[in-house]
């Protein structure tokens, strides 16, 4: 099996490339920093089309996407970064990948899915099984709290924080642990990352 290493993390690329080199069932592994270097490693004359192993840096199911649509026939198994949410998995499958799992997983882990998604065959893990199993189906912003929706809401349009608070008829200080919350629940690095969420979720402009 030709295992195709896609991974911008030239560490991460590096490591993967190094545990699947040493297992015999795979028998070919290149590494891709870009799209533009994985299609030209799919396109060298290899009759056998690998399996694709995508764990970029940047948002998994948008690269997955990618690679999806330049390779339709091309298996491709993501490894997701942690924290994993059910609608980061599903998000992952929705974009095209056959198989999913995290990089928490083991060797043997990988190389079962990617046996498994070779043979035309899709494949979750069992630990990520369990999270869709449990999931509510909702997302991250449907279980914010009304008011912290609403303050969600209002970074969304650009208030500061003492605009924030005179609308709420509340302190500051008040707003900041509102905002707190809302950076941990919804895993923002910032308040860009917060906007986006408004944006995302349509609590502004029309979703």
């Amino acid at each position: 099996m030709h295992v195709a290493v896609y991974a911008s993390d030239p560490l991460m690329r590096s490591a993967l490339a190094a545990l699947l080199v040493a297992r015999a069932e795979v028998g070919h592994v290149s590494e891709a920093p870009d799209l533009r270097t994985l299609t030209a490693q799919l396109h060298s004359g290899s009759r056998q089309r690998g399996c694709v192993l995508a764990a970029p840096r940047e948002d998994v199911p948008e690269a997955v996407r990618d690679i999806d649509l330049a390779h339709r026939d091309v298996p491709i198994v993501a490894l997701l970064p942690h924290p994993v949410t059910a609608q980061d998995v599903r998000a992952t499958v929705s974009a095209g990948a056959d198989g999913v799992m995290t990089v928490a997983a083991s060797a043997d882990d990988l190389i079962h899915a990617l046996t498994v998604v070779r043979d035309g065959q899709s494949y979750i893990h069992p630990a990520l099984g369990a999270l869709l199993a449990h999931d509510d189906g909702l997302g991250p912003v449907e279980r914010l709290s009304p008011r912290e929706r609403e303050v969600l809401r209002m970074i969304g349009l650009g208030m500061t924080t003492p605009e924030i608070a005179d609308a709420l008829v509340v302190s500051p200080r008040t707003v900041e642990t509102h905002r707190a919350r809302l950076a941990r629940k919804l895993q923002a690095g910032s308040r860009s990352d917060l906007v986006r969420h408004a944006l995302r979720s349509g609590l502004v402009g029309g979703g």
